[in-house]
């Protein structure tokens, strides 16, 4: 890329930019659909689940189950202390904020 604008007109980043886009050169090197794994999960042939090993999907499903109460108890826990500092922080003269 760097001997392209080193060969390019350019004197400027603005005028890089316009001689880059004016030469389609600012899209990625690859498109989705040159990948392998978009191409077949378009198609429906195979899916991201199916190309995992079954002991391995059952392993990552037993984890999440484990860790679904955790995440509920530390979100309760972070309202509880939200709620906490709210109330100290609020003064009685001043309204709650929205």
């Amino acid at each position: 890329m760097l001997p392209i604008l080193d060969s390019s007109p350019a004197c400027a980043i603005s005028v890089a930019c316009e001689w880059l886009m004016a030469k389609d050169m600012y899209r990625p090197a690859k498109e989705d659909e040159d990948f392998d794994e978009v191409r077949t999960a378009k198609n429906g042939s195979t899916t991201e689940k199916s190309r995992l090993p079954l002991p391995v999907l059952d392993q990552v499903n037993a984890l999440a189950q484990e860790v679904r109460p955790f995440v509920h108890d530390e979100k309760e826990w972070r309202n509880k202390v939200k709620n906490q500092l709210e109330h100290l922080t609020r003064s009685p003269t001043r309204p709650r904020p929205l």
